[in-house]
């Protein structure tokens, strides 16, 4: 009878450590199963996020090609009108050269009508 009791209290101890070893796994195992749900989640807006990034990438590709050409444009446009104002600018000086002409032959002329 003795024995038996020892037995039963020996049983008892492994069977309230059996259930708390049980009550720890289903712990870690419902923080397991959380974490796996968080990590889902997170997967599911990191996707969203790279396909939101090529997609940005992409409309800035095309922007970015559009300002260049557009750039190369007005370069050319630039140039083209540099080019126009140098020749202006020379004749301008021409101008002046002949005004200057102009100038002195008048103050001549007016010198020589008062003799």
């Amino acid at each position: 009878m003795k024995h038996s009791i020892e037995e039963a209290k020996h049983a008892k101890i492994a069977m309230d450590l059996a259930i708390e070893a049980t009550k720890k796994s289903i712990a870690k195992k419902e923080e397991a199963d959380k974490l796996h749900f968080d990590a889902i989640a997170l997967h599911k807006k990191n996707v969203a996020l790279r396909i939101h990034a090529e997609e940005m990438t992409e409309k800035y590709k095309v922007k970015a090609a559009h300002a260049l050409a557009h750039g190369h444009k007005l370069k050319e446009m630039a140039i083209k009108f540099g080019l126009e104002a140098m020749k202006q600018k020379k004749l301008t000086m021409k101008f002046r050269v002949v005004i200057k002409k102009q100038n002195h032959i008048r103050v001549d002329a007016k010198k020589n009508h008062h003799l």
